[in-house]
């Protein structure tokens, strides 16, 4: 799929990669892998990179076991270098998880550079109750933009919108499509 639709930047939360599975395995030619593995069962975050491009990751000062999270900075030509991250926030994470979500979304935001976050935080943005507001506060305390406005978790009982990007440069963000679950 990646090379078929000549896709410069994929970001995947939920990865289910663990220590025993070697980079070798899920290499792309033509790719640069990123990833953050979760230490038991499921989560992990990975981000390909289309070699052309100039990247390098970037390292957080705190990482929390129950918080799987890669960022990348990447340099396209002669442009000015963006950040790209994806984060995979585990349902059963506890509430000091946003307190992690926050510093570290602030921490890049400070390197004054656009900023492009994608993953799934587990907090449903569609819940009509106030249950969803740590993400939502997040978001508007650090002046940031969620785009995602569908669901993106479709049963036959519920729609949730779990899976989100954020960004500081809403303009540059030409559109967001939710696509069917590859699962």
């Amino acid at each position: 799929m990646i090379t078929k639709e000549n896709v410069d930047i994929l970001c995947i939360s939920e990865t289910w990669l663990n220590k025993n599975i070697d980079s070798k395995l899920i290499a792309i030619a033509g790719y640069t892998l990123y990833r953050k593995d979760r230490n038991s069962k499921g989560g992990g975050a990975c981000i390909y990179v289309k070699d052309i491009y100039c990247s390098k990751q970037i390292a957080t000062a705190d990482s929390r076991e129950d918080v799987n999270d890669i960022w990348v900075n990447i340099q396209v030509r002669k442009t000015k270098s963006f950040i790209i991250g994806t984060v995979y926030r585990p349902p059963s994470a506890d509430t000091e998880s946003f307190n992690y979500i926050e510093t570290v979304l602030r921490s890049m935001a400070s390197r004054m550079k656009n900023m492009y976050v994608l993953g799934d935080f587990n907090d449903n943005q569609l819940k009509p109750d106030n249950s969803n507001e740590r993400i939502k506060a997040i978001v508007n305390r650090l002046h940031l933009t969620q785009l995602v406005k569908k669901p993106t978790r479709i049963a036959r009982e519920s729609k949730t919108l779990l899976d989100l990007i954020i960004t500081n440069d809403p303009s540059s963000v030409q559109q967001v499509t939710v696509l069917p679950s590859l699962a």
